[in-house]
């Protein structure tokens, strides 16, 4: 081929919408090391109204992996999807025992997330919070420093196909660079939910439901010190909100509460019950993604993942539960 052409075909693939993006979806090993609940690896197995069904370190090579701020889970457990905070995604397959404990990783790919031309993002733009899987396959998106929430249509890669913008939450605009969106979950009704992190009212957070194309306020209160960091809906209705904190000498702390039903709508002030509380007592880091699925018994399993901020001194941990009635 010659220079001309060689040129030519970079112009092609630099501007055919899609292009970039899909020729940087790539397989990728991803190591995983099994890791207990508690710390001091005693052999507790419950925390609160949570029973813990396996937990793994996971790690990769690729310069794309880590930063994971969300995660959806099959229905069946048998992949995960997860999306991170420098506009990555990576699909990764999950391995169960027969006790239904997980256990292990299989194969997996990595790729980025793109934008409504086509182009992968970038920079600033590329800080995605929240994930919501949609029945026909699709997903919707919450980022933060550029406040918004965009609608990835179903394809045979994940992510493959440009993503429209969906009506903005009314007042998102007032919060903080790195504390807008942090939380997004789809209810089974059919209506989503979005929290915001650190827009603060009256001691609250903000917090929206989408149904019928609008958006309704309400709000959350969070544990004092903590903050709205995930939320995944439940099969019945309910809605499970991730809380997290920091602090230099506690470490991360993770507080875990269901939030009813009736309390997701316009004008109301909903507050969590409490399910569990993780900290240094146990496996904990920056938990920031969650999930839920139904097992196959009838129970409602919930796993967590954790953002490594791509530093060495953190660890990405994917932990399983079951919530115990």
């Amino acid at each position: 081929m010659s220079w001309l052409s060689r040129a030519l075909a970079a112009l092609i693939l630099l501007f055919l919408p899609g292009a970039a993006g899909r020729a940087q979806v790539a397989p990728i090993a991803v190591g995983a090391s099994p890791v207990p609940l508690m710390a001091d690896g005693s052999a507790e197995q419950r925390v609160g109204r949570l029973v813990f069904r396996g937990g793994l370190a996971l790690d990769a090579s690729h310069q794309r992996f880590g930063g994971w701020s969300d995660l959806w889970v099959a229905q069946d457990g048998s992949r995960l999807i997860a999306i991170s905070d420098r506009g990555s995604w990576m699909e990764l397959r999950l391995v169960h025992d027969a006790q239904g404990r997980l256990t292990g990783v299989g194969p997996a790919r990595i790729g980025p997330l793109g934008d409504p031309r086509g182009l992968q993002l970038h920079g600033n733009p590329s800080d995605a919070e929240g994930l919501a899987a949609l029945p026909d396959g699709g997903f919707l998106v919450s980022f933060e420093r550029r406040h918004r929430i965009w609608h990835y249509p179903a394809a045979p890669v994940p992510f493959g196909r440009p993503p429209r913008l969906l009506p903005t939450p009314p007042g998102i605009a007032a919060a903080p660079d790195n504390g807008a969106l942090e939380a997004l979950a789809r209810l089974a009704d059919g209506r989503l939910v979005a929290i915001a992190e650190a827009l603060v009212e009256n001691g609250a957070h903000a917090a929206w439901v989408f149904a019928d194309e609008r958006w309704g306020r309400f709000s959350y209160r969070a544990e004092p010190g903590f903050s709205p960091a995930g939320a995944a809906g439940l099969p019945g209705g309910d809605l499970i909100v991730l809380e997290r904190a920091f602090a230099f000498l506690a470490g991360f702390r993770v507080r875990l509460t269901r939030v009813p039903q009736a309390q997701l709508g316009p004008g109301v002030a909903a507050r969590g019950a409490e399910l569990a509380r993780l900290d240094a007592r146990h496996t904990v880091d920056n938990f920031e993604g969650v999930a839920t699925r139904a097992g196959a018994n009838g129970e409602t399993l919930l796993y967590l993942i954790a953002d490594d901020n791509f530093v060495r001194w953190q660890r990405t941990l994917l932990m399983m539960f079951a919530i115990a009635d």
